[in-house]
Protein backbone atom coordinates (compact mmCIF):
# COMPACT_ATOMS: atom_id res chain seq x y z
CA UNK A 1 0.00 0.00 0.00
CA UNK A 2 1.43 3.34 -0.85
CA UNK A 3 1.99 6.06 1.94
CA UNK A 4 0.27 9.02 1.33
CA UNK A 5 3.08 11.33 2.65
CA UNK A 6 0.91 14.67 0.96
CA UNK A 7 -2.80 15.09 1.51
CA UNK A 8 -3.46 17.14 -2.23
CA UNK A 9 -7.44 18.30 -2.57
CA UNK A 10 -8.91 20.77 -4.55
CA UNK A 11 -13.26 21.92 -4.78
CA UNK A 12 -12.70 22.42 -8.77
CA UNK A 13 -11.47 19.33 -10.83
CA UNK A 14 -12.88 20.75 -14.58
CA UNK A 15 -11.61 24.33 -15.22
CA UNK A 16 -13.21 26.40 -18.01
CA UNK A 17 -10.88 28.62 -19.62
CA UNK A 18 -12.07 31.58 -20.88
CA UNK A 19 -11.73 33.15 -24.58
CA UNK A 20 -8.08 34.43 -23.51
CA UNK A 21 -7.14 31.15 -22.95
CA UNK A 22 -7.29 32.06 -19.01
CA UNK A 23 -8.10 30.38 -15.70
CA UNK A 24 -7.12 29.64 -12.51
CA UNK A 25 -7.90 26.77 -9.68
CA UNK A 26 -7.15 26.42 -6.07
CA UNK A 27 -5.35 22.86 -4.41
CA UNK A 28 -5.09 22.64 -0.49
CA UNK A 29 -1.95 20.45 0.54
CA UNK A 30 -1.63 18.84 3.85
CA UNK A 31 1.85 17.47 5.11
CA UNK A 32 0.73 13.98 6.33
CA UNK A 33 4.14 12.88 7.23
CA UNK A 34 4.40 13.50 10.77
CA UNK A 35 7.45 15.88 10.56
CA UNK A 36 8.01 19.25 9.71
CA UNK A 37 9.33 19.30 6.40
CA UNK A 38 10.70 21.19 2.69
CA UNK A 39 8.65 20.59 -0.17
CA UNK A 40 8.71 21.66 -3.89
CA UNK A 41 5.37 22.09 -6.11
CA UNK A 42 5.41 20.96 -9.51
CA UNK A 43 3.56 20.77 -12.30
CA UNK A 44 2.73 17.34 -14.43
CA UNK A 45 1.59 18.59 -17.99
CA UNK A 46 -1.14 15.61 -19.13
CA UNK A 47 -2.34 14.56 -22.85
CA UNK A 48 -0.99 17.76 -24.94
CA UNK A 49 -1.25 20.41 -22.18
CA UNK A 50 2.33 22.61 -21.97
CA UNK A 51 3.64 22.92 -18.91
CA UNK A 52 4.43 27.07 -19.46
CA UNK A 53 0.57 26.90 -19.47
CA UNK A 54 0.50 26.70 -16.08
CA UNK A 55 2.39 28.41 -13.02
CA UNK A 56 2.00 28.23 -9.14
CA UNK A 57 0.75 32.41 -8.36
CA UNK A 58 3.22 34.33 -6.22
CA UNK A 59 5.94 32.09 -7.02
CA UNK A 60 9.35 32.67 -8.69
CA UNK A 61 10.72 30.95 -11.80
CA UNK A 62 11.30 26.87 -11.33
CA UNK A 63 9.60 24.72 -9.05
CA UNK A 64 8.42 26.41 -5.84
CA UNK A 65 9.36 25.20 -2.24
CA UNK A 66 7.63 25.69 0.70
CA UNK A 67 7.71 25.48 4.64
CA UNK A 68 5.08 22.82 6.05
CA UNK A 69 4.98 22.38 9.94
CA UNK A 70 3.77 19.13 11.33
CA UNK A 71 0.40 18.41 10.43
CA UNK A 72 0.25 22.03 8.68
CA UNK A 73 -1.89 22.99 5.70
CA UNK A 74 -1.38 25.74 3.14
CA UNK A 75 -3.23 26.92 -0.20
CA UNK A 76 -1.82 27.39 -3.21
CA UNK A 77 -3.74 29.22 -6.06
CA UNK A 78 -2.49 27.33 -9.91
CA UNK A 79 -2.60 30.21 -12.82
CA UNK A 80 -3.53 28.37 -16.48
CA UNK A 81 -2.68 30.72 -19.70
CA UNK A 82 -3.00 28.63 -22.98
CA UNK A 83 -1.40 29.62 -25.99
CA UNK A 84 -3.63 31.33 -28.74
CA UNK A 85 -3.03 27.69 -30.67
CA UNK A 86 -4.59 25.64 -28.21
CA UNK A 87 -7.74 23.55 -29.59
CA UNK A 88 -11.04 23.23 -27.70
CA UNK A 89 -9.83 19.34 -26.83
CA UNK A 90 -9.88 19.15 -23.20
CA UNK A 91 -6.55 19.27 -21.78
CA UNK A 92 -5.42 18.06 -18.52
CA UNK A 93 -2.48 18.49 -15.33
CA UNK A 94 -1.64 17.39 -11.97
CA UNK A 95 0.28 18.93 -9.30
CA UNK A 96 3.28 16.76 -7.62
CA UNK A 97 4.34 17.60 -4.03
CA UNK A 98 7.82 15.87 -2.88
CA UNK A 99 10.35 16.42 0.15
CA UNK A 100 13.40 18.32 -1.54
CA UNK A 101 15.75 16.45 0.45
CA UNK A 102 14.08 12.89 -0.73
CA UNK A 103 12.05 13.78 -3.98
CA UNK A 104 12.20 10.14 -4.78
CA UNK A 105 10.68 8.51 -1.72
CA UNK A 106 8.95 11.34 -0.22
CA UNK A 107 5.88 12.71 -3.02
CA UNK A 108 2.21 12.86 -3.61
CA UNK A 109 0.91 13.18 -6.91
CA UNK A 110 -2.50 15.34 -6.38
CA UNK A 111 -5.66 14.79 -8.25
CA UNK A 112 -6.21 15.58 -12.19
CA UNK A 113 -7.84 18.91 -13.08
CA UNK A 114 -9.21 18.90 -16.86
CA UNK A 115 -9.13 22.47 -18.85
CA UNK A 116 -11.77 23.39 -21.16
CA UNK A 117 -10.18 25.56 -23.61
CA UNK A 118 -12.58 27.64 -25.40
CA UNK A 119 -11.16 28.72 -28.99
CA UNK A 120 -10.01 32.32 -29.32
CA UNK A 121 -12.27 34.66 -30.40
CA UNK A 122 -11.05 35.76 -34.18
CA UNK A 123 -9.94 39.57 -34.56
CA UNK A 124 -12.65 41.23 -36.72
CA UNK A 125 -10.95 43.19 -40.01
CA UNK A 126 -10.67 46.35 -39.46
CA UNK A 127 -14.07 48.82 -40.77
CA UNK A 128 -13.84 50.18 -44.11
CA UNK A 129 -13.06 54.12 -44.32
CA UNK A 130 -16.16 55.80 -44.77
CA UNK A 131 -16.86 58.80 -47.39
CA UNK A 132 -16.53 62.15 -46.67
CA UNK A 133 -20.18 62.91 -46.04
CA UNK A 134 -21.95 66.54 -46.98
CA UNK A 135 -23.82 66.43 -43.40
CA UNK A 136 -20.34 66.84 -41.53
CA UNK A 137 -21.33 68.42 -38.67
CA UNK A 138 -24.26 66.35 -37.95
CA UNK A 139 -21.39 63.82 -37.98
CA UNK A 140 -19.25 65.51 -35.77
CA UNK A 141 -21.81 65.94 -33.28
CA UNK A 142 -22.79 62.23 -33.27
CA UNK A 143 -18.92 61.30 -33.08
CA UNK A 144 -18.48 63.82 -29.71
CA UNK A 145 -21.89 62.50 -28.41
CA UNK A 146 -20.58 58.81 -28.44
CA UNK A 147 -16.80 59.61 -26.92
CA UNK A 148 -18.70 61.33 -23.97
CA UNK A 149 -20.51 57.76 -24.07
CA UNK A 150 -17.46 55.79 -24.41
CA UNK A 151 -15.27 57.72 -21.31
CA UNK A 152 -18.51 57.45 -19.04
CA UNK A 153 -18.47 53.71 -19.49
CA UNK A 154 -14.65 53.13 -19.39
CA UNK A 155 -15.07 55.11 -16.12
CA UNK A 156 -17.71 53.19 -15.00
CA UNK A 157 -16.10 50.01 -15.60
CA UNK A 158 -12.62 50.75 -14.28
CA UNK A 159 -14.10 51.97 -10.65
CA UNK A 160 -16.04 48.50 -10.81
CA UNK A 161 -14.78 46.13 -8.56
CA UNK A 162 -13.64 42.43 -9.47
CA UNK A 163 -15.53 39.40 -7.63
CA UNK A 164 -13.25 36.71 -5.76
CA UNK A 165 -14.28 33.59 -3.78
CA UNK A 166 -13.58 33.77 -0.39
CA UNK A 167 -10.58 30.93 0.33
CA UNK A 168 -10.61 28.61 3.25
CA UNK A 169 -8.56 30.60 6.18
CA UNK A 170 -9.81 27.61 9.01
CA UNK A 171 -6.78 25.80 10.34
CA UNK A 172 -4.14 28.01 9.02
CA UNK A 173 -1.79 30.23 11.30
CA UNK A 174 -2.98 33.64 11.52
CA UNK A 175 -0.14 34.83 9.74
CA UNK A 176 -1.00 32.44 6.77
CA UNK A 177 -4.42 33.89 6.84
CA UNK A 178 -3.44 37.07 6.01
CA UNK A 179 -1.27 36.66 3.35
CA UNK A 180 -3.65 34.25 1.66
CA UNK A 181 -6.10 37.36 2.53
CA UNK A 182 -3.82 39.70 0.59
CA UNK A 183 -3.17 37.42 -2.55
CA UNK A 184 -6.85 37.60 -2.71
CA UNK A 185 -7.25 41.22 -2.35
CA UNK A 186 -8.90 41.11 0.87
CA UNK A 187 -8.90 42.02 4.44
CA UNK A 188 -8.73 40.28 7.58
CA UNK A 189 -9.95 41.03 10.88
CA UNK A 190 -9.89 38.85 14.55
CA UNK A 191 -13.50 39.58 16.07
CA UNK A 192 -12.73 37.25 18.75
CA UNK A 193 -10.06 35.39 20.70
CA UNK A 194 -11.27 32.23 22.60
CA UNK A 195 -9.48 29.23 24.23
CA UNK A 196 -10.46 26.06 22.76
CA UNK A 197 -7.35 23.35 23.48
CA UNK A 198 -8.07 21.57 20.25
CA UNK A 199 -5.99 24.25 17.95
CA UNK A 200 -2.50 25.88 18.48
CA UNK A 201 -2.08 29.15 19.51
CA UNK A 202 -2.79 32.05 17.17
CA UNK A 203 -4.81 29.23 14.21
CA UNK A 204 -7.96 30.52 13.07
CA UNK A 205 -11.21 28.38 13.87
CA UNK A 206 -13.70 29.85 11.85
CA UNK A 207 -14.85 33.01 9.04
CA UNK A 208 -17.40 35.11 8.06
CA UNK A 209 -18.31 34.57 5.05
CA UNK A 210 -17.69 31.16 4.70
CA UNK A 211 -15.46 29.85 1.83
CA UNK A 212 -16.18 29.40 -1.85
CA UNK A 213 -18.89 32.41 -1.49
CA UNK A 214 -18.34 35.05 -4.19
CA UNK A 215 -16.87 38.82 -2.54
CA UNK A 216 -16.10 41.99 -4.01
CA UNK A 217 -12.56 42.66 -3.63
CA UNK A 218 -11.13 44.48 -0.26
CA UNK A 219 -14.02 42.58 1.15
CA UNK A 220 -13.29 42.22 5.19
CA UNK A 221 -13.22 38.42 6.41
CA UNK A 222 -13.69 38.21 10.28
CA UNK A 223 -12.43 35.15 11.59
CA UNK A 224 -12.08 33.77 15.81
CA UNK A 225 -8.34 32.51 16.27
CA UNK A 226 -7.28 30.18 19.23
CA UNK A 227 -6.45 32.69 22.30
CA UNK A 228 -3.01 32.89 24.27
CA UNK A 229 -3.65 30.77 27.57
CA UNK A 230 -2.20 31.26 30.94
CA UNK A 231 -2.96 29.75 34.07
CA UNK A 232 -4.51 31.50 36.88
CA UNK A 233 -2.02 32.25 39.23
CA UNK A 234 -2.74 31.57 43.38
CA UNK A 235 -3.97 34.86 44.42
CA UNK A 236 -5.13 33.35 48.47
CA UNK A 237 -2.45 31.68 50.00
CA UNK A 238 0.34 29.11 48.88
CA UNK A 239 0.28 26.04 51.19
CA UNK A 240 3.29 27.26 52.52
CA UNK A 241 2.43 30.49 53.67
CA UNK A 242 1.47 31.63 57.06
CA UNK A 243 -0.86 34.48 56.12
CA UNK A 244 -3.76 35.35 53.52
CA UNK A 245 -2.17 37.32 50.33
CA UNK A 246 -3.36 41.33 50.36
CA UNK A 247 -5.49 43.48 48.11
CA UNK A 248 -2.41 45.02 47.30
CA UNK A 249 0.15 42.01 46.76
CA UNK A 250 -2.80 39.95 44.60
CA UNK A 251 -3.26 43.26 42.02
CA UNK A 252 0.63 43.63 41.62
CA UNK A 253 1.13 39.81 41.01
CA UNK A 254 -1.84 39.93 38.61
CA UNK A 255 0.13 42.87 37.07
CA UNK A 256 3.60 41.29 36.65
CA UNK A 257 1.29 38.10 34.75
CA UNK A 258 0.05 40.96 32.18
CA UNK A 259 -3.43 40.38 33.38
CA UNK A 260 -5.63 43.08 32.20
CA UNK A 261 -8.69 43.90 34.26
CA UNK A 262 -9.00 42.64 38.50
CA UNK A 263 -12.52 42.97 39.96
CA UNK A 264 -12.72 43.31 44.06
CA UNK A 265 -15.76 42.18 45.74
CA UNK A 266 -16.75 42.43 49.25
CA UNK A 267 -18.19 39.52 51.31
CA UNK A 268 -19.32 39.72 54.97
CA UNK A 269 -17.74 42.98 54.90
CA UNK A 270 -18.97 45.82 57.18
CA UNK A 271 -21.58 48.37 55.42
CA UNK A 272 -18.46 50.49 55.73
CA UNK A 273 -16.09 48.82 54.40
CA UNK A 274 -18.21 47.65 51.25
CA UNK A 275 -19.28 50.42 50.16
CA UNK A 276 -16.18 52.21 50.70
CA UNK A 277 -14.66 49.31 47.94
CA UNK A 278 -17.35 50.09 45.79
CA UNK A 279 -16.97 53.65 45.35
CA UNK A 280 -13.35 54.69 44.73
CA UNK A 281 -12.56 56.40 41.71
CA UNK A 282 -10.43 53.37 40.63
CA UNK A 283 -13.60 51.00 40.68
CA UNK A 284 -17.06 51.00 38.70
CA UNK A 285 -20.28 50.72 40.24
CA UNK A 286 -19.31 47.02 39.95
CA UNK A 287 -15.98 46.76 41.26
CA UNK A 288 -14.23 46.56 37.87
CA UNK A 289 -11.24 48.04 36.69
CA UNK A 290 -8.34 48.18 34.09
CA UNK A 291 -4.88 47.05 35.62
CA UNK A 292 -3.81 49.45 34.32
CA UNK A 293 -5.58 52.04 35.37
CA UNK A 294 -5.40 50.81 38.92
CA UNK A 295 -1.42 50.50 38.81
CA UNK A 296 -0.14 53.19 36.29
CA UNK A 297 3.42 52.69 37.52
CA UNK A 298 3.10 48.94 38.27
CA UNK A 299 3.88 49.98 41.75
CA UNK A 300 1.50 51.53 43.55
CA UNK A 301 -2.22 51.68 44.31
CA UNK A 302 -2.94 55.15 44.24
CA UNK A 303 -6.75 55.62 44.20
CA UNK A 304 -7.09 53.71 47.21
CA UNK A 305 -6.62 54.14 50.78
CA UNK A 306 -3.33 52.21 53.21
CA UNK A 307 -6.54 50.89 54.92
CA UNK A 308 -7.88 49.35 51.90
CA UNK A 309 -4.89 47.65 49.96
CA UNK A 310 -3.75 45.94 53.06
CA UNK A 311 -7.26 44.14 53.46
CA UNK A 312 -6.52 40.23 52.97
CA UNK A 313 -8.39 37.78 50.30
CA UNK A 314 -9.55 34.82 50.76
CA UNK A 315 -10.93 33.98 47.34
CA UNK A 316 -10.66 34.16 43.76
CA UNK A 317 -12.19 33.53 40.70
CA UNK A 318 -11.72 31.66 38.03
CA UNK A 319 -9.51 29.14 40.68
CA UNK A 320 -6.12 28.72 40.17
CA UNK A 321 -4.39 27.10 37.72
CA UNK A 322 -7.47 27.54 35.38
CA UNK A 323 -6.43 28.61 32.13
CA UNK A 324 -7.83 31.87 30.54
CA UNK A 325 -6.92 34.35 28.50
CA UNK A 326 -5.09 37.15 29.48
CA UNK A 327 -8.43 39.30 28.80
CA UNK A 328 -10.56 37.49 31.72
CA UNK A 329 -11.07 39.60 34.52
CA UNK A 330 -9.88 38.30 37.42
CA UNK A 331 -12.35 38.74 40.68
CA UNK A 332 -10.26 38.60 43.64
CA UNK A 333 -12.93 38.35 47.35
CA UNK A 334 -11.86 39.98 50.43
CA UNK A 335 -13.94 39.73 53.85
CA UNK A 336 -12.40 43.04 54.97
CA UNK A 337 -9.89 41.92 57.32
CA UNK A 338 -6.47 42.08 57.77
CA UNK A 339 -3.75 39.66 58.40
CA UNK A 340 -2.44 40.92 62.08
Amino acid sequence: MTTQHFDITTSNRTVRLDNQGKGTVSFTISNKTGDPIEAYIDVVPLDDTQKEWITVQGEGEGRPTRQFGRDESQQITVEIESSPEATSDKQAFRILVAAVNNQNSVFTEGPVVVLEVTPRAATPPPPEPKKFPWWIIIVVVVVFLFMGVGITMLALLKNKTSDVTVPEFSQLLLTQAEQLAKEHSLDLEVIEEKITGEQSEGTVLSQQPSPSVIVAEGTTIKVVVEAVSVEVPNLVRESHEKYYKTLISAVRLLNNKEFKTVKIAAEGCPTAYSSLLLSKDAFTSSGEVNLSDLIPSGKTLPQLSINIINLRVIGQAPAAGTAVSLDTPITLITDCKKNF
